[in-house]
Formats: C-alpha cells, structure tokens, sequence
C-alpha cells in the first residue's frame, strides 16, 4: 500500500532515488576494484599493504558518494512534497547517514584481503576516518530552502533576505510570513548571534564558536566567507536550535560574498 501523508510519500520517494543512485555507485566502484586488484596482482603484489591502502581509499570515496546520495535523495523527497525539514527531520537526515557510516565501518572490518592477515584493519581504518558531514549537511538543507531544485518557485513569490539598510528584517515568501529580526547592519547581526552565544551556550563551549563566528564576521566581503560559514556550522552543529534563526541572515551574506 503506497504511503498516504508527505512524510511517508517523501521517505519512499527517497528510497527509490537513492537505489539508483547506490547501484551506480556500487557499479563504478567495483569497476575501480577490478583494476586495482589486477594491476597488483600483475605486480606480484596482491597480498601488500599497497594494495590495502588502494582499496582502503576506493571503499572511502565511495562511502563519501553514498553518504551524499543519501542526503540528496532526502533532500529532493522532501522538497518535492512540500515537507519542511525541521530540526526533528535534520536530525533524522543525519541519523541515517550516520548509520550508513557506521555499516561501511563494519564491512571495512570483516573484510579479508588475500594474504593479508592484517588487511581489514587497514581498510576500516581508512574507512572510518571518512567523517559523518554533518555540518555540510545543514547547509545543504539551508541552502536548498533558499533556492529549491525540484520545484519551480511559485510565481508571484519571492524569498529575501536583507541584512542592511535601515529597518532591514528577514522576509519569508514575501506574504506576511516574516521573521521578525532587524538587523541595521551585518555588525548587528554578528553582535546579536555573539550575544545568543554567550548566553545561550554553556561557557565551556563558547569559546571554539566565538572563535569562527570572528572569522566568519571578518570574512563577510570576502569569497573566504563560504569557508569560514561550513567552519563556524560546524563548531555550532549542536546548538542550531539556538542559533537557526540567524543562518537565513547568513546564506544572505554568502549569496553576496560568492556573487
């Protein structure tokens, strides 16, 4: 029986598109094996630590593909019917690739090489070091709010966000729907999020946020900017709930640094 409320549709419509998705990977990525293990077994090598590092690293990239795969079929079911992802669904997003992260880790290590007695252990560890791209996560999510992929804006609906200029707030679908944020300034901005920060966050975790909220703020005009965003996200990874209001601000900011 199909799935009846969006969520639901939403989830199947993802699953379909990220098996096609995985079985191409699989497909290019075994290929890639193939000629690895036929180059070194051509060498009189199949059973060196070469040969381990190689596949360590092919198992690697493909885990990274297969991670993105995931978030972008996600993310595309839950534009295409029109589901907001809330912290609830950002979170769950990060949870299945989390456990796709974790999966490939135990296959890494269950996996013998010939001749190999310590080959597993290489490619798990390879494997392992691959990170969950959390913060790369949260703005892909942000960022495809702003500019939608599998649907066209409606017309007559324009998405703003200002960050200058006297009274300036945060627009949302331009229908009465706005976020009531007034920024004069981006100095505002920053010092309004510095404020959120060192109130809102327990002080022993100020510091390293503070710390890239400075160089986010020092880079505004600057294509560095982007950089510094995934970097200063990433220090606030737990703390979006806090601090979520101020990424619309920010994407705004990026827009401009990037244009």
């Amino acid at each position: 029986m199909a799935p009846s409320n969006p969520i639901e549709k939403a989830k199947a419509y993802a699953a379909q598109k990220f098996a096609a998705v995985a079985n191409e990977i699989n497909q290019k990525s075994e290929e890639i094996l193939i000629r690895t293990r036929s180059e070194f077994a051509a060498r009189g090598a199949i059973s060196s630590g070469a040969r381990a590092q190689a596949e360590g690293k092919s198992r690697a990239e493909r885990l990274k593909m297969m991670m993105q795969a995931r978030v972008d079929s996600l993310i595309d079911g839950f534009e295409l019917y029109d589901v907001p992802i809330t912290d609830a669904l950002r979170q769950w997003i990060v949870n299945e690739v989390s456990q796709m992260h974790a999966a490939a880790v135990a296959s890494a290590a269950h996996t013998l090489l010939p001749g190999r007695v310590g080959g597993a252990g290489v490619l798990a560890t390879m494997v392992r070091a691959v990170p969950v791209p959390v913060a790369s996560i949260y703005c892909q999510i942000e960022e495809r709010r702003v500019n939608p992929k599998m649907k066209p804006k409606a017309e007559g609906v324009t998405n703003v966000y200002h960050v200058s200029g006297d009274n300036s707030r945060v627009s949302i679908d331009s229908v009465d729907k706005s976020v009531n944020v007034v920024f004069t300034s981006s100095e505002q901005l920053f010092q309004t999020m510095r404020a959120r920060v060192q109130t809102g966050i327990p002080a022993d975790q100020q510091a390293v946020i503070l710390d890239r909220l400075d160089a986010l703020e020092k880079a505004k005009n600057d294509p560095s900017f982007a950089h510094r965003y995934s970097e200063f996200i990433a220090a606030a990874a737990n703390h979006m709930t806090l601090l979520g209001p101020f990424i619309p601000a920010l994407t705004e900011l990026l827009r401009r640094a990037l244009a």
